[in-house]
C-alpha cells in the first residue's frame, strides 16, 4: 500500500494590516483594567485575558451576587501586558494604591473619564 506525502504546512505570514493583525493576533493580551460608575464615585479594578468580553459583561449585569444593585460601569483606564503574571502584579499594585492616585492616573491617560469601551 503506497502513502501519499503528507500535504505542506502553509506558514503563517504576518499581517500587516493593523485591525487584521488584532484580529488575527497569535500573542494572548493580558489587559489590566478601572471601571468607574457613571458619576465616577466608584472605582473596579480587574484583569483579563479578554477585555471586550469581560467589560461587556460588566455592562450588562445589573446586579452583583448578593443580589444587591450594580450602577452602570464604564471603562476608564486600561493597560496591557503579553502574559498574565504581569497583569496581576500590575492588578496588585492598582488595587494598593491610594483612591486619589488611582484618579491622578486616570485623569492623567483619560482627561474626559470617556468610556474606553466604544474605542475598543
Amino acid at each position: 500500500m503506497k502513502t501519499q506525502p503528507a500535504a505542506a504546512q502553509p506558514q503563517f505570514e504576518e499581517n500587516t494590516n493593523p485591525v487584521l493583525k488584532h484580529i488575527y493576533s497569535v500573542t494572548q493580551q493580558f489587559s489590566v483594567y478601572i471601571l468607574s460608575s457613571v458619576n465616577d464615585a466608584l472605582l473596579y479594578i480587574g484583569q483579563t485575558e479578554n477585555l471586550q468580553s469581560k467589560v461587556w459583561l460588566h455592562k450588562k449585569r445589573t446586579t452583583d451576587h448578593l443580589g444587591l444593585t450594580i450602577f452602570e460601569q464604564k471603562l476608564v483606564y486600561l493597560e496591557q501586558y503579553d502574559n498574565v503574571i504581569d497583569a496581576r502584579t500590575r492588578e496588585q499594585e492598582l488595587t494598593m494604591l491610594p483612591e486619589i492616585d488611582l484618579r491622578k492616573l486616570i485623569t492623567t491617560n483619560n482627561p474626559k473619564w470617556d468610556d474606553l469601551f466604544y474605542f475598543l
